[in-house]
């Protein structure tokens, strides 16, 4: 096929464009776009056919692309390196057990505070209790819910604390990320 008519040259390209085309039948393709007289009609498809069989010379390598790339990498993991030892890494303290222990200090000097001012209120201190075993047992009582009720409060702030914890760190996992 030395002279070629727009009818078989849009065949080709059909049979091209399917992937039915035969080797020569891709072989004509190339020869006929190769020379510089083909039809106007056909230059997108002679610019598509060209870039598909890796016969665009539109596009060059510089010969130094290579170099480029590589010092651009080595450049970027450096300044990776030093981001990464200038970060600032900050320790947070947990402040809830050192809140939780003199808010429960306050209590009690609140609760002394009243049983001091009721004292000096009436003169002499006022026993609720006669028999002595009875208000043991009551002030056992009372020291056990007191017990149970720190004891809660300091799960409470443990909970709140390993929450804490796991937040800060998902949230400096995410930053070191970025």
């Amino acid at each position: 096929m030395n002279e070629y008519n727009k009818t078989d040259i849009r065949r080709l390209l059909d049979l091209y464009y399917e992937g039915k085309s035969s080797a020569s039948d891709e072989a004509a393709l190339r020869d006929y776009f190769a020379r510089p007289d083909t039809d106007p009609e056909l230059d997108d498809d002679k610019m598509f056919f060209n870039a598909l069989a890796g016969d665009d010379n539109s596009t060059k390598v510089p010969a130094d692309f290579e170099e480029r790339l590589s010092h651009a990498i080595d450049s970027w993991q450096e300044s990776e390196q030093k981001a990464k030892t200038t970060r600032r890494r900050f320790k947070f303290i947990s402040l809830r057990p050192a809140i939780g222990i003199a808010a429960s200090i306050a209590v009690l000097f609140a609760i002394g505070a009243m049983l001091l001012d009721n004292r000096t209120q009436t003169g002499e201190p006022a026993d609720t209790f006669t028999d002595p075993m009875e208000a043991y047992a009551e002030t056992q009582r009372v020291l056990t819910l007191f017990a149970k009720t720190i004891d809660k409060s300091m799960q409470g702030i443990e909970t709140a604390d390993r929450s804490q914890d796991k937040a800060l760190r998902l949230a400096f996992e995410q930053l070191n990320k970025i």
